[in-house]
């Protein structure tokens, strides 16, 4: 790291080990006291990681409450690509909701809501990309590598027919820029309970229900009243059916094939996909309602 700019003047460099990232993230400090978050990973993604630092730069420039980034380019004789950005102070969302009323939980999901709402609101380059096009040929690959991954899901007669018969929604979704792993833990909370947003690194342009399959895998899981907070603060307090279908067309999608990924990571990640998969069937009536349980009670 000696050849990023600024590496003279750092005082300690604390490697995070945290998430599923292939990026490597370390605190810094520096001689004068400032925190600083560094992401580093092979420079055979510089194209990729050059785009998401321009986006959080875009993203950032609007007002957004995320790290703001501060430098980015090559280092260790051009090998890897680096990213600089502000650290932000405070407590993980998914431990902070843990230890918090139900009250301060849906507040906070308010918060996140509004702010995923910014994110969708910024503008983007016109595409002429068919979001049903693209999904349906994802699903014919996804449903391939499936068939010969050697697990079989629970509820395959309920989430398939879901999936196939709700493409047509995608046909004229809007195209916005999407957080892509909008949840509780890429969330910290501050001392004085405001929200900020970290880990852009899966950013893409889609339609904006796919921003809400991690609420419905993951935060619901740690609070319904969060969960709940933020439908209702993105929405205004005024989801339509057409929402909600699209986030349960994304649920049932990424929740199915969720296996897949798994199985790069061993037994215990495949036991625990196939339980979330149970329990989002569960949370959607066996998508027979596309009102997840959770925001109803």
């Amino acid at each position: 790291m000696h050849d990023i700019p600024g590496h003279s003047t750092w005082r300690s460099i604390e490697e995070q080990t945290l998430g599923w990232s292939s990026d490597r993230i370390f605190h810094i400090v520096d001689a004068q006291g400032q925190h600083l978050l560094l992401r580093t990973s092979d420079a055979a993604q510089h194209t990729s990681k050059h785009h998401e630092f321009q986006w959080t730069q875009h993203l950032a420039a609007q007002g957004i409450a995320m790290s703001q980034p501060l430098a980015f380019g090559l280092f260790d004789s051009g090998r890897q690509v680096y990213s600089l950005l502000s650290w932000i102070e405070g407590q993980d969302g998914a431990h902070w909701v843990a230890e918090r009323p139900a009250a301060a939980c849906h507040e906070l999901g308010l918060q996140a809501g509004r702010i995923l709402q910014q994110i969708h609101s910024v503008a983007v380059p016109p595409g002429t990309e068919n979001a049903e096009q693209q999904m349906r040929a994802l699903y014919l690959k996804k449903l391939e590598q499936y068939r010969s991954c050697g697990y079989q899901v629970a509820h395959e007669q309920d989430f398939l027919p879901f999936i196939e018969q709700h493409f047509h929604l995608l046909a004229d979704a809007p195209r916005v820029f999407l957080h892509g792993d909008y949840h509780l833990n890429n969330m910290i909370v501050g001392a004085d309970d405001q929200l900020s947003i970290i880990d852009f690194n899966r950013c893409r342009l889609g339609d904006p229900a796919r921003d809400f399959n991690r609420l419905a895998l993951f935060s619901c899981n740690l609070s319904s009243d969060f969960a709940r907070g933020q439908i209702d603060g993105y929405c205004a307090g005024n989801a339509d059916p057409g929402f909600f279908t699209r986030m349960a067309f994304y649920v049932a999608f990424d929740t199915f094939f969720s296996v897949i990924w798994a199985m790069a990571f061993g037994e215990e990640q495949i036991h625990a996909s196939l339980q979330r998969t149970q329990k989002v069937w569960e949370d959607f009536a066996g998508f027979s309602s596309v009102v997840p349980r959770w925001y109803g009670q």
